[in-house]
């Protein structure tokens, strides 16, 4: 399993160990663990996130999951959301992107 590690000074590493506390060589800083997380993951956790926002979408005896009929009847507006989202979770230190990817900042 490898893993990826970052820090302040965008230095990253890729290891195939893990329990280790590293320090990064150009600014001593600890470095921290990531997780790559695909944008299928961050459109189910949005889809998820909708889901429990807001009510079920009623129509004559059916009811449809709001996350779900966002993305069906409109995927540009799912689409902004889903940026919408990804911009909160990367301010609030969750995410960070790096090179058009995304990491999920581990604890």
């Amino acid at each position: 399993m490898s893993y990826v590690y970052h820090c302040n000074c965008d230095l990253i590493e890729k290891r195939d160990e893990s329990g280790l506390e590293l320090i990064c060589p150009s600014c001593d800083e600890k470095m921290i663990e990531l997780d790559e997380v695909f944008e299928r993951q961050l459109e189910d956790q949005l889809e998820d996130l909708l889901n429990e926002c807001f009510p079920p979408i009623s129509i004559g005896p059916y009811s449809y999951d709001p996350g779900r009929v966002l993305k069906e009847i409109d995927p540009i507006a799912f689409r902004q959301e889903l940026l919408t989202y990804i911009d909160g979770q990367c301010k609030d230190g969750l995410l960070l992107e790096i090179d058009d990817h995304y990491y999920e900042v581990k604890p």
